[in-house]
């Protein structure tokens, strides 16, 4: 049994700072903060740093209570086994041998007969630390080490002054290389005539210029009668703008002349459509509603070009739109013929009945 008590010591250490051995001494843990091995460069964390007094003899009973708790003894039970254990302690001490107590660390004496204690540092007695271990981490080797300096105020000022004439030079360089360009930019459209199509109205330099029409005066204009003008357009050849050139007599310059169309004999039809109001009785094929009475009428007219017996018609039901119709009819069946012919190239047609 006494060979125990050092392990009921080390579970005491872990809830109070302070454990006493009566006959022998007191152990006591102080805190001791997170540090840095110097030479083994090994990260500590914080721990109860343990100390041993031996002038603590004072029973306080912690001990023996701990141990009659455990072993379901008796207190008086208890301070026997704790005084055969310091007993054995002091014995080994005397005989000049360590005493070991695991966990905690190991009582002896020194040369000067001194009694001194060495703890065991494999257990943190700090439960605030639980779950924190100590590492080692291998030192930075740095092959030089310069000292700083701090540079003097006229070195300053004499790096001050160079940055500024870098600055200047840097900037009369740049002046230098961009005058022989904005002239070139310049130079070039004079030369190429560049701004010949800028239109001064618009100030719009890209704008496009309308092309006039010229032509070279004759030197020489004979004498003819209006009757030698009256050619017939078929006789030559009109460009697009109905222009052409013929040639009034043998050693006569050639002329340029406007050669007038016939008027066409469709110029009644583009006079507008007059619109009517559907009648009762009669059936009406629709090709389209408008809107726009402009295109209603161009649609009327292809209508028309194409035979069919085209009619404008007012929308009965709003006045705003106008119906296109193919053709009407009174009789039905007629009237039905005519949309069935329709919806061949039309499948959008249908019939209106008043």
């Amino acid at each position: 049994m006494s060979s125990n008590i050092d392990h009921y010591i080390s579970e005491l250490l872990f809830r109070h700072d302070c454990v006493v051995v009566p006959g022998l001494g007191g152990f006591v843990g102080n805190y001791a903060p997170a540090r840095v091995h110097p030479t083994q460069h090994t990260f500590l964390p914080p721990s109860k740093q343990l100390a041993f007094n031996r002038n603590l003899q004072h029973n306080d009973g912690l001990l023996a209570q701990e141990i009659a708790t455990s072993q379901l003894c008796s207190f008086d039970e208890a301070m026997q086994h704790i005084s055969r254990f310091a007993a054995e302690c002091l014995q080994r001490l005397r005989d000049g041998k360590k005493a070991e107590l695991k966990n905690i660390g190991v009582l002896y004496y020194d040369i000067e007969n001194n009694l001194q204690f060495e703890p065991d540092t494999t257990v943190n007695y700090l439960v605030d630390s639980f779950g924190l271990s100590a590492f080692q981490s291998m030192p930075v080797k740095r092959d030089h080490i310069t000292e700083r300096r701090e540079p003097k105020m006229e070195e300053v000022k004499r790096q001050e002054q160079k940055d500024l004439r870098r600055r200047r030079t840097r900037r009369l360089v740049a002046a230098t290389l961009a005058v022989p360009f904005l002239l070139l930019a310049v130079w070039v459209p004079i030369r190429t005539d560049g701004f010949k199509n800028v239109s001064m109205a618009t100030l719009n330099p890209f704008a496009t210029p309308e092309k006039a029409l010229y032509t070279s005066a004759p030197t020489s204009v004979p004498k003819t009668d209006r009757s030698t003008l009256a050619v017939a357009p078929d006789t030559f050849v009109a460009d697009s703008n109905g222009l052409a050139q013929i040639t009034l007599g043998e050693n006569s310059v050639p002329v340029v002349v406007r050669v007038m169309q016939p008027e066409s004999t469709n110029v009644a039809r583009k006079n507008k459509h007059v619109a009517t109001r559907p009648q009762a009785g009669i059936y009406y094929v629709i090709g389209g509603c408008f809107s726009v009475p402009s295109n209603a009428d161009n649609f009327l007219r292809k209508l028309e070009e194409k035979g069919y017996n085209a009619e404008l018609l007012v929308n009965p039901k709003k006045s705003n739109l106008l119906h296109v119709s193919y053709g009407s009819s009174a009789d039905q069946a007629e009237a039905e013929a005519l949309l069935s012919r329709v919806k061949a190239q039309d499948p959008a047609a249908w019939m209106l009945i008043k």
